[in-house]
């Protein structure tokens, strides 16, 4: 086997001494006219492997997608729906529009992690066939696995597929590496690939041929694909000995995926065992490992240019915007021994470079930063904090002008109990939120954090922390008051003054100098006790909860390793993070106060615990760790390694929070500006149901009673998920003395500009970000030049001066409400008939009591 050391991708692959001997041995027929056996093997082959008819082999994965596309969408209009994030969308040089004549419609993933799309993403863009000739109906839904070397569960991909049944609608799958994924699952390829209509399978990506792809379907699509592929120019000729090697590397490399599989994680686990400060950001399923140098203190650059010397090529397609992240893509040419630590000599080579560094296999030269000491993984980048700047200022420009209009005609602040967002609150730092009962450990793990203790810090076994206390960074120490926090402009907590004054003389924030608190702030919150019954607190702490949990870019739930009871409080407290759940980390602390054996106990009592209060499929991210400033004599050592691992990974989380700030923030202003649309509609609607002169408070109560099938209602007529609703005790009590006549019918022009920001700006400065992601996976951007990624950011959202010293209109401009002509209608009518039966009523009232000077022309008109 020839030597290759490229983690590039797995197009590299060199071809074997074996594969052209195959090649050589293999049949010489013409694939146009269907004369070649090789090639007629390999399609009724894969066709019979993944449970469909037929199949047609093909030059590139390319190809077969868009013939695929071409052959099931012969008739417009037509929509598309697919991952943002995949092949299809971002690497086909636009062939799914141009080939497909449809509309394509990229979908985020928000649910899950964002590791692969789900039916609850796909409603929430699904384009019903209703007969609304301004739409295009979605017509087809294309999937890819493994995505980002992640498997998409095959219940999910059933789910999709009864959705796409139910509505007629076509499901194709770009199966690249769908080997992978029946590898890494254990099952037949037919479990990943029957359900859809159409399938193209890399054998070169995939399982390492030189070339090739196969488009399988039943009869009628593979005979358009054939006379399409022959339109494009891309009918075979003399290719049977390529499909000769295809089929042998199904029979041959096929098999041996599982170890790749396993060599992956191997390499993964190693990178981030030696403490160099990298991460692997995305879970490791199949055979990619993604890394992320940000808290290394190297250069992606630099790491390239060092491994180019030792033969390993590595490239950054994958995030070409990126300085410190890097996709490694391992296949049936890399060797255990590629990826284990080289020789001393080796190892002494790079310890002589300019950077002191630790080998980890294939990985090598990152610099060793296992002392353990905390640093924050800050952007002293100067274009990284320029673009963070810009799009925090167009970010504030978004809301500002297209998002909080609609919120205040709507007043949407009253019904969510969420205050409108300053500027200071979308620039304010990143913001960590401790909750847990007493003695936790969480102020002890503030200080540990910075090395020392905060002014007014105290820590004992009893109820310390009797105030929310929210620790900055300051030149000198000192202590501000909550009543004069929460009208300084100078720190994000305006809001909280709407808790009263029994809440603000519990609140203070704590200044002192930190180059941690440099990068984020951090909230303290009073400890809760345990049992039904709570203290009086004076103020309502859920609802505190929840404003900071919205504000908050990580939640941090501690629970003691020897108090698993979850009080009424707590649970309470709990449930206000709803709707955060992705933020949301918990930590057992404490935990060698128990040996191996109790803390497998407390850890499954825990989540048994967690299983009654949190009713969500996923399973909430659990960091076992010991937090001491002086570690007690009788802990236990049995788990000490598991331990300084899960703490490496908790601080991990935090050193990446200034670098997802910015996508944090969008991402927040997306999910507000969604909720602020729902609700839009169903004050809307809920006016339209109230009668216009009399019986008013009847029909609000009826209403108020009736309100989930009112949302239903609003849900299908306007096609929005029911995720996206608001709770229906809370709109309820919102309700109540609620007089809809201060509302306006539904502005369109409103409506039409959150939608702009929704589609098109908050995507957009999605897109400027330097790609990092410790939490959840994200769109990642399209290759681009740096020139033309500095003209795509400015472009948009430009400033200008026109010659004549004038502000040319802003992007972002404020959209002036429209008058609403049915209001004008009716106020019209409605003043036109008072002034008529007053007029009316005053004469004959006059005339009975002679009050008949003057009034001559009306008095004639109204006698009888």
């Amino acid at each position: 086997m020839p030597q290759n050391r490229s983690l590039q991708t797995f197009e590299v692959i060199l071809p074997t001494d074996e594969m052209f001997a195959i090649m050589k041995q293999a049949s010489r027929g013409d694939d146009v006219y269907e004369e070649d056996d090789a090639i007629r093997f390999l399609e009724a082959h894969v066709a019979n492997l993944t449970g469909h008819e037929a199949g047609l082999f093909c030059a590139s994965g390319t190809m077969t997608n868009q013939l695929a596309f071409r052959a099931s969408l012969l008739v417009p209009p037509a929509s598309i729906l697919c991952d943002s994030r995949s092949h299809v969308y971002r690497y086909e040089a636009g062939g799914l529009a141009a080939h497909s004549n449809a509309t394509v419609y990229p979908v985020q993933a928000l649910v899950n992690q964002g590791h692969h799309l789900t039916l609850q993403d796909l409603e929430r863009e699904f384009i019903a066939d209703d007969g609304d000739v301004h739409m295009a109906p979605t017509r087809l839904i294309s999937l890819e696995n493994t995505l980002d070397g992640t498997v998409m569960p095959l219940q999910e991909i059933r789910a999709i597929r009864h959705f796409a049944k139910k509505n007629n609608v076509r499901l194709h799958l770009d199966g690249a590496r769908i080997w992978n994924a029946a590898a890494a699952i254990g099952c037949n390829l037919a479990d990943l690939t029957s359900e859809f209509d159409s399938v193209s399978l890399c054998v070169s990506k995939g399982i390492g041929a030189p070339i090739g792809s196969v488009l399988v379907g039943n009869n009628d699509l593979i005979k358009k694909a054939r006379h399409f592929r022959k339109m494009f120019g891309g009918g075979w000729r003399q290719a049977g000995g390529l499909a000769a090697v295809a089929h042998w590397c199904i029979d041959n490399v096929w098999p041996t995926m599982k170890e790749t599989h396993a060599l992956a994680k191997y390499l993964a686990e190693g990178l981030e065992r030696e403490g160099h400060g990298s991460k692997v950001y995305v879970p490791v399923e199949t055979n990619m490992v993604f890394l992320d140098l940000i808290g290394s203190g190297i250069r992606l650059s630099e790491l390239s240019e060092q491994l180019e010397k030792k033969g390993i090529k590595i490239g950054n397609r994958y995030a070409p915007e990126s300085q410190t992240q890097v996709r490694l893509v391992l296949h049936w040419q890399i060797s255990k021994q590629d990826v284990e630590t080289p020789s001393a000599d080796h190892h002494q080579d790079i310890m002589a470079s300019q950077h002191t560094s630790v080998e980890t296999g294939i990985v090598t030269v990152l610099p060793d930063n296992s002392t353990g000491d905390f640093e924050v993984a800050s952007l002293k980048n100067p274009e990284y904090v320029r673009k963070f700047d810009r799009v925090i200022d167009d970010l504030q420009d978004v809301y500002s002008h297209k998002i909080r209009p609609l919120e205040k005609a709507y007043n949407y602040e009253h019904f969510s109990s969420s205050a409108p967002l300053g500027n200071d609150d979308i620039a304010a730092k990143p913001m960590v939120l401790l909750i847990g009962q007493y003695s936790t450990g969480k102020t002890t793990f503030i200080n540990s954090l910075l090395k020392k203790s905060y002014p007014s810090s105290h820590i004992g076994v009893e109820p310390t922390t009797d105030r929310f206390v929210a620790v900055m960074d300051n030149p000198t120490e000192r202590i501000i008051p909550g009543n004069a926090a929460a009208v300084s402009s100078a720190l994000p907590f305006k809001g909280l003054d709407k808790f009263g004054q029994a809440f603000l003389s519990r609140f203070q924030v704590s200044q002192t100098p930190s180059p941690v608190l440099q990068n984020f702030t951090i909230v303290d919150t009073p400890g809760i006790l345990s049992g039904d019954k709570q203290r009086d607190r004076g103020y309502d702490y859920t609802s505190v909860i929840e404003w900071f949990a919205e504000r908050a870019d990580l939640v941090l739930l501690l629970f003691d390793s020897h108090k698993l009871d979850i009080s009424n409080e707590l649970k309470a407290a709990i449930n206000a993070l709803k709707g955060h759940e992705e933020k949301v980390r918990v930590v057992l602390n404490k935990s060698d106060m128990v040996n191996q054996q109790q803390l497998m106990r407390v850890y499954g009592a825990l989540m048994w615990s967690f299983g009654k209060v949190v009713h969500t499929p996923e399973v909430m991210r659990v960091y076992l760790v010991s937090i001491w400033l002086e570690r007690p004599p009788n802990a236990f050592d049995d788990c000490r390694a598991l331990l300084d691992f899960e703490k490496k990974d908790l601080l991990t989380d935090l050193q990446h929070l200034p670098i997802n700030a910015a996508i944090r923030k969008v991402n927040e202003i997306v999910k507000r500006a969604r909720l602020a649309r729902v609700h839009a509609l169903i004050v809307a609607h809920l006016r339209e149901q109230m009668p216009s002169f009399y019986g008013k408070a009847a029909a609000l109560k009826q209403l108020s009673d009736n309100l989930p099938h009112q949302f239903k209602a609003v849900s299908k007529k306007h096609r929005l998920p029911m995720g996206d609703f608001p709770d229906v005790e809370k709109f309820r009590e919102a309700l109540v003395g609620m007089k809809f006549e201060q509302f306006g019918a539904l502005n369109e022009k409103l409506l039409m500009a959150s939608d702009e920001a929704l589609g098109t700006d908050l995507p957009e400065l999605l897109q400027r970000l330097p790609h990092h992601s410790s939490f959840t996976g994200t769109t990642v951007r399209p290759e681009v030049d740096s020139e033309e990624e500095d003209e795509a950011e400015d472009r948009p959202l430009k400033r200008s001066l026109s010659r004549s010293g004038t502000r040319t209109r802003s992007r972002y401009a404020p959209v002036k409400p429209e008058r609403d002509v049915s209001a004008i209608v009716y106020n019209i009518v409605l003043l036109t008939l008072v002034l008529f039966f007053t007029t009316v009523v005053g004469g004959a009232i006059a005339m009975k009591m002679g009050w008949v000077d003057g009034m001559g022309p009306l008095i004639e008109f109204l006698r009888p």
